[in-house]
C-alpha cells in the first residue's frame, strides 16, 4: 500500500486517491510541444484500436460508448468515458484529466463528484481513478497514465486481488494501446 506522502500533492490524482493498493503507470515522449500533446489526449479516438475495443466489449464497457460512424464501432474519447457512465473527477490547467469509477453501495448510479470520491471511506467500496498528465519533455512532451485502486476494507481487497489477476494485464495492454494511439498521432 502507497501512503501520502507528507507535502502537498504534486497531481490532481494525488489529491483524489493518494492511499492505493494497485497502481499502473505508463508514459510516452511525443514529438510535439505539451499543448498539443495535450489537444492529442484529448481528441484520440482510443476506439480506432481493435485491442482495445474487443477488450471492452468483453468488458461490458462498448455499448456505453456511441457510434463513431457508418460501420458502427464505438467512439472512446476521453471525454465519451464520462458520457458512458465514468466520474469526471477533474482536470487541471491543461496537462491533467482524472477519471474514475467506485464499485460498492455508495456509488451512486456515478453521480459521486471528486470531493464525495476522495473522501468515501465506508467498508464495501472499491474506488478506481485513471490519469493522463501531459508535461514538458525536452522539445516534446511526457504523456503518462496512471491507474490507481484502493479498496477501503479486508474483504474488498481480497475481493479486487482475484479479479485483477486476470483483468490486470489487458488493463495494461489497453493502456498501453492508446499510448501508441497518441504517438501515431504525434507523427
Amino acid at each position: 500500500m502507497t501512503e501520502p506522502g507528507s507535502g502537498p500533492a504534486a497531481t490532481l490524482l494525488d489529491e483524489l486517491l493518494p492511499t492505493f493498493e494497485v497502481v499502473e503507470r505508463h508514459a510516452t515522449e511525443l514529438p510535439v510541444p505539451p499543448a498539443a500533446a495535450w489537444r492529442l489526449v484529448r481528441e484520440t479516438d482510443f476506439g480506432r484500436s481493435a485491442v482495445i475495443r474487443v477488450l471492452f466489449r468483453l468488458r461490458g464497457l462498448t455499448p456505453r460508448f456511441r457510434p463513431a460512424g457508418r460501420g458502427g464501432r464505438a467512439r472512446i474519447r476521453l471525454d465519451d468515458f464520462v458520457r458512458a457512465g465514468f466520474l469526471d473527477l477533474g482536470q487541471r490547467g491543461g496537462r491533467e484529466l482524472v477519471v474514475g469509477t467506485v464499485v460498492g453501495p455508495a456509488a451512486d448510479g456515478g453521480r459521486l463528484g471528486p470531493d464525495a470520491f476522495a473522501a468515501l471511506r465506508s467498508p464495501g467500496h472499491i474506488k478506481i481513478a485513471m490519469s493522463f498528465l501531459v508535461a514538458p519533455a525536452g522539445t516534446g512532451a511526457l504523456v503518462s497514465t496512471e491507474t490507481r485502486v484502493h479498496a477501503t476494507d479486508r474483504a474488498s481487497r481480497r475481493r479486487f486481488a482475484a479479479y485483477w489477476l486476470l483483468v490486470g494485464p489487458f488493463s495494461a495492454l489497453i493502456r498501453r494501446r492508446m499510448l501508441a494511439l497518441l504517438r501515431a498521432g504525434a507523427r
